[in-house]
């Protein structure tokens, strides 16, 4: 194994079109590179575009193939084959900035007991690749603030130690089809690993309109897999050298718990989901702590991210009546009236932004910077005050 060999994982399924910008931007790098595609089962001209880049830089660039698993196992196949003492997740629809893996390097070099390196980021609409714009992810939580958000969501900013990777489980996740990276970040954080902050942004993460984080149902089915696992010993976390900390309560994993369905609540709405979705997304709530705050939060987070900047929201009338399920729920939940209505009065506020001055000036701001941006001006737009 090379002293500072960098593996850079590329799980590839029905991308065929972005996979050669995602390995491009790795080529470009300097050090010691392994660049390991994994074919996940994928029907289009991927194996063909690896197969070419593989005879291009042969024993720099493999390609691993398997029938189509999903993206966790497609990880855990590449890691497998990895023999890089470090580690860069990089979906096929994402690139790393220049001097990304120079950067983490200089970081590990520096802090020789870090077990993971993280930087910023760039967020770029597929429709609109001129409007980037910045992702901040170089924030450290601890244990069990990790639970309420994924931190480091961005995962091609961030390089990990590969062999801390394998002390806490791999990524090789059977029946985890989302959060698998947030799943990783949870398990490295729970056993106290070192995460060392870089300010700098590191990649480029393609917003897609058909990417799995738009699944309501399927987001909110991985993170309860994720929080089950928190609410007890993991089993994963096994190797005698760690010391994973004590599992959440039951009154915690609630909260938690019912802070992710008001998310997919907001995505659904955001989306325009039926009333069927919406109800689905109920059921998956259970009784105990209701935080207004954070149930607030994650809704508008979720709303936000259903969202399209260039199409209207749903409906006046189908808003308000998903609005009755969501106050039929907290009535349910909550521990008394006022906080019932606390938390439906903050939810209302973000399905009808234009009641908030704050909200309408955020929407000008984002339409105004692909404008800009579009024409060529930078991305300049002044911040409210």
């Amino acid at each position: 194994m090379g002293n500072h060999r960098v593996s850079i994982l590329i799980p590839c399924y029905q991308q065929a079109h972005y996979l050669p910008e995602a390995v491009e931007s790795v080529l470009a790098q300097t050090g010691d590179l392994e660049i390991i595609i994994v074919n996940d089962g994928s029907t289009d001209a991927t194996r063909e575009v690896a197969q070419a880049y593989v005879a291009r830089r042969p024993g720099v660039i493999k390609l691993v193939e398997q029938p189509n698993r999903g993206l966790a196992m497609a990880r855990g196949a590449g890691l497998a084959a990895a023999t890089g003492r470090y580690l860069v997740l990089l979906d096929a629809d994402d690139t790393l900035e220049p001097g990304m893996v120079e950067t983490c390097v200089r970081a590990f070099r520096q802090h020789p007991d870090a077990d993971l390196v993280v930087g910023d980021a760039w967020s770029v609409p597929a429709d609109h690749p001129t409007a980037r714009r910045p992702l901040d992810q170089a924030q450290v939580p601890r244990w069990p603030d990790v639970l309420e958000y994924n931190p480091f969501g961005a995962v091609m900013a961030v390089m990990a130690r590969s062999d801390s990777v394998r002390r806490v489980g791999g990524l090789a996740i059977e029946g985890l089809r989302a959060c698998e990276d947030w799943d990783l970040w949870i398990r490295m954080i729970r056993c106290d690993m070192k995460v060392v902050p870089v300010r700098r942004r590191l990649g480029n993460h393609r917003e897609r309109h058909d990417s799995l984080s738009r699944d309501p149902l399927l987001m909110l089915d991985s993170k309860i897999k994720v929080l089950d696992w928190c609410v007890a010993e993991d089993p994963r976390l096994v190797d005698p050298t760690l010391e994973p900390v004590v599992p959440i309560t039951r009154e915690a994993y609630a909260r938690l718990r019912n802070g992710a369905v008001l998310h997919g609540l907001g995505l659904a709405l955001g989306l325009g989901a039926a009333a069927s979705t919406l109800d689905a997304l109920l059921e998956r709530s259970v009784p105990g702590d209701l935080d207004p705050d954070y149930c607030a939060q994650q809704f508008a987070w979720g709303w936000l991210h259903g969202q399209r900047v260039d199409e209207a929201p749903p409906p006046r009338p189908v808003l308000d009546e998903a609005l009755t399920r969501i106050e039929g729920f907290l009535r349910g939940r909550a521990c008394s009236p006022r906080l019932s209505a606390s938390v439906a009065g903050r939810i209302r506020a973000s399905l009808y932004p234009r009641r908030d001055l704050a909200w309408v000036w955020r929407g000008l701001r984002w339409r105004l910077r692909r404008v800009v941006a579009a024409a060529g001006l930078g991305t300049s737009v002044p911040r409210a005050s």
